[in-house]
């Protein structure tokens, strides 16, 4: 189905379970069982907002505003993903209206067919406003207030005179000098992006993954948690050891992530990847569970490390592993905080 037969309707993955999401639009977007589409997310790399595909999603069972989209490929949906599905265009609802716009000298248009709810109101007028008619506003006069003399009048007169004539001969009281507060310094505010609580699945099944120790896909149950939208910068620069960067996490009452913690937030709108970049987790590196391989790397010797390693790919599964005591200029590490 070409492009201009189609209309898409965007939409967001509210609630996942494996290969099977709720979104949230339903039959007030005129989606039906059967429509197809594609879940996607984004990545923030080197500044540059970057789709990434997950696999087409087929439209399973709709209400009036949500739907159930289900993986056509097995791949595990989760919330935050978008799904971009695609309607045809002769679906378009009967308070819709065509609107054709300005004619260019030889030039033919078709209309553009828009909702009339989209259609911009008329702007108001701008000529001059006509007069209001005297008559239209009638001039009310409040009746007089009758004020009944006072005889001790001239009497209070000459006591407020006495009164300020003696306060006229105290001397001034000394001016009273305010003293400004000594502003206190707020503490920095981090720039997070939030995990809820819950489980996730994380890792690859065979047919995805790249290497041995990438499998496979596997269930984790997480903590709430916030971590920092970048990987550290200023002064805390890369090239930093495990320990050195456990540290100074420790130093702000923060932690370093595991891998899981990192994978799943790497997929929460708003994460900033730098390509190129490797980070330090606080995991060990082991066998994924269910993962027979055997690697004499195995064990509590190395760190994880993870990256985006070909980010023209967009795949967050590069899966590395280090020295915690060595260090390179091209790891970095970001920070964690868990919720309360």
């Amino acid at each position: 189905m070409s492009a201009s037969s189609v209309l898409l309707v965007a939409a967001s993955i509210v609630a996942a379970e494996g290969r099977t999401a709720t979104i949230d639009a339903g039959s007030g977007q005129h989606l039906e069982p059967g429509d197809h589409g594609q879940a996607y997310y984004e990545l923030i790399v080197d500044g540059v907002p970057k789709r990434i595909d997950v696999g087409p999603v087929i439209v399973t069972a709709v209400t009036d505003t949500s739907a159930s989209v289900e993986s056509e490929a097995g791949h595990t949906l989760r919330p935050g993903y978008r799904a971009e599905l695609r309607l045809p265009v002769d679906r378009i609802p009967e308070t819709q209206v065509s609107v054709a716009p300005p004619a260019r000298p030889g030039v033919s248009d078709p209309g553009i067919s828009r909702p009339l709810r989209e259609i911009p109101p008329s702007p108001p007028p701008t000529g001059p406003a006509e007069p209001i008619a005297p008559d239209d506003y009638p001039e009310h006069t409040l009746p007089a207030v009758p004020v009944e003399p006072d005889p001790s009048g001239e009497e209070a007169v000459d006591e407020v005179a006495e009164d300020l004539d003696s306060t006229s001969k105290q001397p001034a009281p000394a001016p009273v000098v305010a003293v400004a507060p000594i502003p206190v310094p707020a503490a920095p505010v981090r720039d997070v992006v939030h995990v809820s609580s819950g489980t996730y699945s994380v890792g690859l099944d065979p047919p995805e993954a790249e290497f041995f120790d990438q499998t496979p896909r596997h269930e984790v149950a997480l903590r709430g948690f916030a971590i920092d939208r970048r990987p550290m910068e200023g002064d805390a620069p890369t090239g930093l050891s495990f320990d050195e960067a456990q540290a100074h996490c420790e130093e702000l009452g923060l932690r370093l992530p595991t891998e899981q913690e990192w994978e799943v937030a790497a997929q929460v709108p708003g994460f900033v990847i730098e390509p190129g970049l490797f980070e330090w987790t606080s995991s060990w590196y082991q066998a994924y569970p269910g993962n027979s391989h055997q690697s004499e790397e195995y064990g509590q010797t190395s760190r994880v490390l993870r990256a985006i390693a070909d980010w023209s790919e967009g795949t967050l599964h590069s899966r590395r592993f280090m020295n915690p005591r060595d260090r390179n200029s091209k790891v970095g590490f970001r920070c964690l905080k868990d919720s309360e």
